[in-house]
């Protein structure tokens, strides 16, 4: 009927359906979306038609909160059929608006979902919800879940709209520049607060994670936060995020309204060697006594493919990570993490890069190989001998420099602190 007749079903579904469907939909909020997806099925997809239906809807609606969440519904829909319509996206700002006034949590989260959704398909009105960021930075301080959750997706699209207009260079405008970077700044508070682990939920957290991985290049001030708050999420939640699976769709909650949110793949979008640099930073500034599991596996993502060089900042990295790298060698646990990034290193391209690394690695791996063979107890678990001998016979058989720095080290080893007493060391490279 709507093909044959298209204005006049939609005069039935103002006149007939509406004044059914507006209970329900203020009644039952789980039932919200499908239904408003159905209304939406006999509406005609031009501008004057979807604001008729709309004001009639709010008529037939005796709640604002509910028709806000419904508003939230609606407007990717209105993205889809492609809808950019100036009169009708203000009319979904301004709800957004209205409704981070309220004192219902949901309808918060509605306000800061169609916030997000307008700015991330629609440059022009990125750059007005940037200028509205007084009336929901302070959505910070909120203690619901959800509205933290949706206040990071928004915070992570404003701050990556603000560095394409900054890339750019296209505000000429002095009074607007000087509003836009106080906006940045804002923003640049809330995703730095909302990522302190300061009693934040683990989804929170993860959401922080996906949203923020796209603006860590133009805003490196998000990074000690960042990587701190990676490490210490929950094995599960980091997995699912550092594993080439694309993009997956969870619903964190089994609430009625809760939003589906989506997790991406980091390594597709964060900068690795700034990552990595970082965790390097941190663990020596912090003086950390080992490396965790966490560190190892994030480090191990970071690090580009093998067909990849190595530039001097994955060097740095290298040379300021080394010794807590060959003290995981002789941790059963992280052995083979360890063994994975040396190897990485020392086979690396260019050949002059894996000669630095060489270099670098002389001297640690010859305090390592004492302590692995002292008679000294050090109450801590080491590697069975046959582990570390065959890596260092699998190094060797590469060949070239790898060789000829493990014959010397070997070679120190041997004048140093004797063979006798380490047949099976002896026997090795």
């Amino acid at each position: 009927m709507s093909k044959e007749d298209a204005p006049l079903t939609q005069q039935l579904l103002i006149d007939g359906m509406l004044p059914s469907l507006a209970p329900l939909l203020v009644e039952c909020p789980g039932k919200r979306e499908p239904l408003c997806e159905v209304v939406y099925a006999y509406t005609q997809p031009q501008v004057l038609s979807r604001l008729n239906v709309l004001r009639a809807l709010k008529e037939s609606m005796s709640q604002m909160p509910a028709y806000v969440s419904c508003l939230s519904y609606f407007l990717p829909m209105e993205i889809q059929v492609g809808l950019q319509d100036e009169h009708l996206l203000r009319h979904y700002q301004y709800y957004a608006l209205v409704a981070l006034q309220s004192p219902q949590p949901s309808v918060r989260v509605a306000g800061l979902a169609m916030l997000t959704e307008v700015s991330k398909e629609f440059g022009n009105f990125a750059h007005n919800v940037l200028h509205e960021t007084d009336t929901f930075c302070n959505l910070v301080a909120d203690d619901w879940w959800e509205v933290q959750g949706q206040l990071m997706l928004l915070t992570g699209c404003l701050l990556e709209h603000a560095a394409s207009v900054q890339a750019e260079g296209t505000s000429a405008d002095k009074d607007l520049e000087a509003i836009r970077k106080t906006a940045e700044q804002r923003l640049l508070s809330v995703a730095e607060e909302l990522m302190s682990l300061k009693g934040r939920s683990k989804v929170v957290i993860q959401i922080g994670l996906c949203s923020l991985a796209k603006v860590l290049r133009p805003y490196p001030q998000l990074l000690p936060g960042y990587v701190a708050a990676l490490l210490q999420q929950p094995a599960q939640f980091r997995h699912r995020i550092l594993e080439h699976q694309g993009s997956i769709r969870k619903r964190y909650s089994i609430g009625t309204s809760s939003r589906v949110y989506e997790e991406c793949c980091l390594l597709d979008y964060w900068p690795g060697v700034d990552i990595a640099r970082t965790m390097a930073e941190v663990a020596a500034a912090q003086n950390l006594p080992h490396l965790e599991t966490e560190h190892f596996e994030v480090l191990t993502c970071c690090l580009p493919e093998s067909s990849v060089d190595l530039d001097d900042t994955w060097l740095m990295v290298f040379e300021k990570m080394k010794n807590y790298i060959f003290v995981a060698f002789l941790d059963p646990v992280l052995h083979d993490l360890a063994v994975e990034v040396v190897r990485r290193y020392w086979l690396c391209r260019p050949q002059a890069a894996a000669q630095r690394a060489l270099d670098a690695s002389k001297k640690t791996l010859l305090q390592i190989l004492r302590l692995h063979y002292s008679d000294a107890a050090t109450g801590e678990a080491k590697i069975k001998e046959t582990a570390l001998v065959d890596f260092l016979r699998e190094m060797k058989e590469a060949g070239g420099a790898v060789a000829s720095m493990l014959q010397s080290v070997v070679d120190q080893f041997r004048e140093v602190f004797g063979s006798s007493r380490h047949p099976s060391f002896s026997a090795g490279p």
